[in-house]
């Protein structure tokens, strides 16, 4: 993994996140900008996760991820998991998308009146 003043690993990131525009865009000079006013949700969500991995393993080791893909298509949802599982940083997810399953060794599930049904996957993440 990279780390944050890896200047390539940061631009490998946002291209694999499809934000290199980002670079052009948007001085790096240093300054402030309010992203939640000039990004949409899901460009938000992937910034965020470049922001995540660039810290790396070194800094954190468990990602808990409440519906952090909601607002990316399912190829963008597909490479943000797959960086993660090539990591090393643990993970939890909470989604109402059943797709990003496969990602994962377990499955909680909370029914419509607040009842735990647990599941256990086949593989193994942890």
């Amino acid at each position: 993994m990279g780390s944050v003043i890896d200047d390539s690993y940061a631009q490998q990131l946002l291209n694999e996140l499809s934000l290199g525009h980002l670079i052009d865009r948007y001085s790096m000079d240093g300054e402030r900008h309010v992203w939640s006013e000039l990004l949409s949700i899901g460009e938000q969500q992937r910034l965020m996760m470049v922001t995540a991995f660039l810290v790396g393993t070194e800094t954190v080791r468990l990602f808990i991820l409440d519906e952090t893909t909601s607002g990316c298509d399912k190829q963008t949802e597909q490479v943000i998991y797959e960086h993660l599982q090539r990591s090393n940083i643990q993970f939890i997810s909470i989604s109402h998308r059943k797709e990003i399953i496969k990602y994962h060794s377990h499955q909680m599930t909370i029914d419509a009146r607040h009842t735990l049904i647990s599941t256990l996957l086949l593989k193994t993440r942890f």
